[in-house]
Formats: structure tokens, sequence, C-alpha cells
């Protein structure tokens, strides 16, 4: 029987070392996928030493990303071609020590490396279909009992011996005294390919594969199979980031690189085509169904899956959701076609995707009873039975790894309604599991970037909402707003500003900086309001005691008042979205006022450069234009301001909004002219707009939920701010 470990040597009993079952740490399955990696991995580093030669490795090159050279330290990318010749021989080396049932231990630096290579790109082999594995020496287990997935990492573990570079004989005197250390360190590259004491030295005498002798002869044979083959069986042609959903700052620790290792491409094309089907059920039934509660038969509550059917098979929470709520739960489901047409992983990246990725694996798990049926699988594109082994039906995996959770499977727990329905419920406050009503299941999590807004609805299923929508029994709104008075053409910056003011005065605190902010913002905005070159603000408030920061004057006392044709006005914060606009707007006009009153009599509180000029003449159009300004600030309610500031945020156009909440373009136009808004009518926007319902009923009740719409910034970054004085 042959020693897995026999190229130990007894000197490695001085090192900290694993020497378990290799069974244990590497079964057959894995050992074969990594015997083969390393032969395809020699291949493709052969092809690159002969490619680069003596030249050095350039990294900002697009094809330095395709190369094995890459995977190596940068302190590796000057060597010469015998140097990287000797490396690419390091694949070879350890594929046939698994080829013949020994472990691969390293027995140099440069083999450490190679190994650790061999094992990242093992796990690409999994894409391949379980023929296309046998033609490569690897068998498949076909009884679920028997397969297990590999654990790449535990076989690295037990294989690599730390430290392992100090056994070399340069790190040893002749007295058996640890040498002086060289700068760089033992596993510089020069030392790559000394041997280690610990193990058995290769025959140094090996040589190189055939066809990489004919070509140090100056021939241009290839290995079997070709480069091309090679570089498609590891990955490397691929040009998709499975793994693109999550947000830069979680990217880094994904457990999983290789998508393979979850979710086979046979098994994309099954949840694919569960996918698909799901999709089509449930756009005929938002058709048929409208906005009319889903009514249950009696022994259905939602507990199990039904094939052939949709809404029913989401939790009973959700049977009086709206079309427009339904709509977009469909689309979820198409979302997570759409990644697995796309090769990315299918992440659900809100509530409502977590549970269209639970009916997905449901119904792939029902497809798979039909897979007996050859002519059936056939014409949905998937193979038959035979060759559904269990790697590509690894359901309990794939929840584990693309679910944040299953928090929201509660809400099919009818002995957890209460709690599903009541964010503030004490086992939702024990269990952390946050807002899981149905309204609020499009808030996108905060790990994982948000779809596009505006990626829109199968032309289909828009042509028959057209037709058989009852949209149309909201068209009472547009009358509504056809009293509203035609905004004026608002000047430039004027939206803007406004908005920044608002926003600083629902500051929670009203400090220094606070109060700084809002004397600029103030400025800016009697700016835009007046929008006229001839009348300056500014010169209406510069004598006497102003407050004055890092130089700068600004139009404020120093108790932060200013005085206006009618009242004083104090600056202050902390009010609510609806009192900001009120208190900024009539705050905004009597200012105004006094401006006008001040230049019309040009009393000796204006001052004005150069002294004794006379002041310019008010245009008597202004007042009235003023008056219409105001007004139209005034249609800028918290709800028109929310949805115009979403709109712009998401990149969405109106009619795409209205589209998605299956209403009339004009009631959505209606609402960002100021219009009145029924809650139930606005929360029909939630799901596109990517917010849950409360927000919007909030905003039509004139608050502003920070966490979508951030308040404006208190500060100016200045080099110092001075006293006031």
């Amino acid at each position: 029987m042959v020693d897995a470990y026999a190229a130990y040597t007894q000197h490695v009993e001085d090192y900290d070392y694993d020497n378990r079952d290799l069974d244990e740490v590497l079964p057959g399955f894995a050992a074969r996928m990594v015997a083969v990696a390393g032969r395809q991995l020699a291949v493709l580093a052969y092809r690159d030493a002969f490619t680069l030669g003596d030249k050095p490795l350039n990294r900002r090159s697009k094809k330095a990303t395709g190369t094995v050279f890459a995977h190596l330290p940068t302190m590796c990318d000057r060597q010469d071609r015998t140097w990287r010749l000797a490396w690419a021989r390091c694949f070879d080396d350890l594929a046939a020590d698994l080829e013949a049932g020994l472990a691969p231990l390293p027995r140099c630096t440069g083999e450490r490396w190679a190994l650790q290579i061999m094992l990242d790109r093992a796990a690409h082999l999994l894409a391949c279909s379980d023929a296309q594995l046998a033609e490569l020496g690897i068998r498949v287990a076909t009884d679920e009992e028997r397969y297990r997935p590999p654990c790449w990492e535990t076989a690295f573990e037990a294989f690599v011996v730390h430290d392992a570079h100090y056994s070399i004989s340069e790190a040893a005197t002749e007295d058996e005294d640890q040498a002086r250390e060289p700068a760089e360190g033992w596993d510089a590259p020069r030392y790559w390919y000394s041997p280690y004491t610990i193990t058995t030295a290769r025959d140094p005498q090996r040589g190189h594969p055939r066809w990489v002798g004919e070509r140090l002869g100056g021939g241009s044979a290839e290995p079997d199979g070709g480069f091309a083959r090679a570089a498609d069986l590891l990955g490397y042609t691929a040009r998709v980031d499975p793994w693109a959903a999550y947000t830069d700052e979680y990217r880094g620790v994904v457990e999983y690189r290789v998508l393979a290792e979850v979710l086979t491409p046979q098994a994309a094309a099954l949840l694919r085509v569960a996918a698909e089907q799901l999709a089509g059920v449930g756009y005929d039934e938002v058709v048929r169904y409208g906005d009319a509660p889903l009514v249950r038969e009696e022994d259905n509550d939602g507990g199990w899956y039904e094939t052939g059917r949709f809404l029913v098979n989401l939790p009973s929470l959700c049977d009086r959701q709206s079309q427009a709520w339904r709509l977009a739960m469909v689309r979820a489901v198409g979302d997570l076609a759409d990644d697995l047409r796309e090769r990315r992983a299918p992440l659900p990246r809100c509530n409502a995707e977590e549970v269209a990725l639970h009916l997905i694996l449901c119904e792939a798990a029902a497809l798979l009873d039909e897979a007996d049926d050859t002519a059936y699988f056939a014409d949905l594109g998937l193979p038959p039975q035979p060759a559904w082994s269990p790697r590509h039906r690894q359901f309990d995996l794939m929840r584990e790894v693309f679910f944040q959770d299953e928090d929201v499977l509660m809400a099919y727990d009818m002995v957890l309604a209460d709690a599903v329905d009541d964010p503030d419920h004490p086992v939702a406050q024990w269990l952390h599991t946050g807002d899981l009503r149905p309204p609020s299941w499009f808030d996108t999590f905060a790990n994982l970037r948000p779809r596009p807004a505006d990626r829109g609805y199968p032309a289909g299923v828009l042509a028959a909402l057209r037709e058989h929508s009852p949209a149309l029994r909201f068209a009472a709104s547009t009358a509504q707003t056809a009293d509203l008075p035609e905004p004026a053409p608002a000047p430039d910056l004027l939206d803007e500003r406004f908005e920044v003011f608002v926003g600083l005065a629902q500051h929670r605190f009203f400090d220094r900086a606070c109060a700084v902010g809002m004397a600029r913002a103030l400025h800016d905005l009697l700016v835009a309001f007046i929008d006229t070159p001839t009348l300056h603000p500014a010169r209406v408030w510069m004598s006497g005691q102003r407050a004055t920061v890092a130089g700068e004057m600004l139009i404020v006392d120093t108790d932060f008042c200013i005085d206006g044709q009618t009242a004083a006005w104090r600056l202050n914060a902390d009010l609510s979205d609806g009192d900001a606009r009120l208190w900024t707007i009539r705050m905004l006009t009597d200012l105004a006022a006094k401006v006008v009153t001040t230049y019309t009599t040009g009393g000796p509180e204006l001052l004005f450069d150069p002294i004794n000029e006379t002041p310019p003449p008010v245009d008597p159009g202004l007042v009235p234009a003023l008056a219409a300004r105001a007004r139209h600030l005034a249609t800028l309610t918290t709800l028109a301001a929310f949805l115009r500031h979403r709109r712009a945020e998401l990149g969405l156009s109106l009619a795409q909004v209205a589209e998605a909440a299956v209403l009339p373009a004009p009631v959505i136009s209606g609402w960002e002219a100021g219009g009145p808004a029924a809650p139930a009518q606005v929360a029909r926007c939630a799901p596109v707009l990517q917010v849950g319902e409360d927000t919007l009923v909030r905003a039509r009740d004139g608050h502003r939920t920070v966490g979508y719409w951030p308040l404006p910034s208190s500060t100016r970054r200045t080099k110092s701010d001075g006293p006031a004085g």
C-alpha cells in the first residue's frame, strides 16, 4: 500500500506538519480535479513562459490578467525564461503526485505557490458537465450521500508546512546553525527551486513534456487539446464577475469565488427555466387579478408550493397588495432570471427577491421530478435524468449562499404572522428582522447594489395591462390638479437652493455650524429667488453688527437673526419637512419684500457702492414675478419634491413611474405639481422607486425620510471659522 506522505523526511519532525488521511482532506473527486487543474495550468504556464521569454511581466496590460504568472508576487515579474519554465514544471510534478495516489506535498517554494494556484483554479472545473469531467478522467458520484463538495482551504492547510523555506540548504551552515537570512528572505524567487530538506528532492533530470522540448528546439508543437481548451477549463476566458451585485465594501468577504462551486451552469439553466415559467404564470395572474384581493381556498394558507400558480404561493399577507406591487413581485422573478441568463449569481437584492428565489428553487425542484420525461426536458433545453448528479442540485447550499438570511420566509408561518406584520413586535425586535411587511419588500439591502430602476417590463405585459388595467378609476386625480395655477418659470437653481435651505432647517441640532450653513444658504436662496443682477440682497443687511466667519460677512446678525419687511426672523432648525417649507416660504417672501422696498425708497440702510450713486430702479414686473415664484415653491410639497428627487436619482422618467405604478401619467405629474394624493395611490409607486410604501405616505404627510433623501451638510469647508462678531 502506498504511503501518501512518503515524500516527507525525518527533518519534517522539526516543523508543525500534518499527515491526516489523504481521502479526508482531498477525496478522490477533488483530488482528480486538482490533478487535472495542475496539468492544464502547466500547459498555460509553459505557454506564458515562451511568450514572455526574458521580458518582464507588464501587469498594466490587459493580457496579464489571463497570464498564470500574474498570480505570483510582483517580485517574480522580472525572472527569465529558464526560471519560468522551471515553475511551469512544478504544476506537472504536483499533478503527477496526485495521479500516483500521493499527497501533493510542495518540495520547494515554487511548488508551494503552484499548489495554491492549483487549488484556486480547480473549482472552475465544476463548470463542466458530468460528461466533460468524465472525458478529463474525473468521475462524479451519483449517490447523494457519497457526493462531498470540495473544501480547498482545508487541503492547502493540510499539505503546506509553514516556514518550510527555512529548511533549504542555503538557510543552514555546515554546523547546522541557521545562516544569516538575506534581506529578501529565503522564499525569494532565486531560492524557489532549492529543495526543502523536509521532503525528498525531485529528480533533477526529469525534464519537461515532449511538446515543450520541441518548442525549446525551435518547433511550434502544442499540447494535446491546445491552449484555448486549458484557458477555458480554468476560467481564464470568463469576463463576468458572478458576484458583481455586492458592494465594494462587502465584495471581499464572499466565501465562494467560483460560482460553479454552488451553482453549476447546468443548475443555473434549470433555475432559469423555472424562473421563466414562474414569471409567465405570474404576469398572466397580475393582469387577470388586477387590484382584487386574492381569495384562497379554505385549506390553502400559502404554506406549501403549488406548481403552475404564482400569487397563491406568496404568503397570505400579500393577498391584498395592489396590482403595481404584484407586477413588481413578478419582475423580481424576472430579474433573477436575467442574472442566471447573464451567468451572474442570483443574489436577491431585497426581501421581494428573496421570496422570488424561494419560489424559483421550489419550482426547480418540482421540475426535476419531470426529468425522466426526456422529450419534455429536451424542449426546455435541459439534459435528461441521468445528467442530474448531486452537484447540480445543491438546493440547500444555494439557499445558504445566496440568501442574506431567511427572515422573510417567516411570513409563511401563520404562528409568526403577528411578528412579521409588526416591526415593533417583541419577536421581531429580538430576532432583529427589520420590517418584513410586504409594502417594504422592495428596499434594497445595504450590501448590494440596487437594480437599474428604468429596466421596464416585457412589452407584451405592458400591452395586456393597458388593455385590462383598472387604473382608469384613478383618473379623478387628474381633475383635482386641473385647478392648480400654472407654475411660473422658475429661475435657475431656485428649486435646488430652496431644497438645501429646507433641508438645513430640519437638522436635529441647531448648533453654530448649522446656523452658519443656513445663513450662507439663505443668501444663495434670496439671490436665486429675486433673480436680477441689479438688486443685491446682501447690501440690504451689510450695515451694523453682522455675523462673520473666516473673514466672510453673513447677512444675519450675531444672533443669527435678520429683519424682514414685517417681522424679524431668527434662523432655527429641528422642523418637520412640511413646517420647514412653509416657514421658509414665509421668510423668503418677507425678506424679498424688504429688498424691493429698500431699493425702491433708497433708504440709508442700503449699503450701495460706489457711495452716493443712485440705486438702480426696481423692475415693475418684479413684484408679481416674485409672487408667482412663491406660488411655485409652495407646490413643492414634501411628496412632490421627493418624487422629483427620487426620479432624478434613479434616472426614471415620469412615464416609467406611471407605467410601473399602473396609473395614468397625468396622476403622477399632478402630484409633482403639488396636487393632492390619496395614500393608496401614492403607495403604488413604492416598488419602482425602490422604497417602502410608508416612506411615500410619510412624504405625503410632510415628513422627509433622510435615508432616501439625505439632509444637506450644515458646514462648508473653509480654512478656519472665526468667531461671530
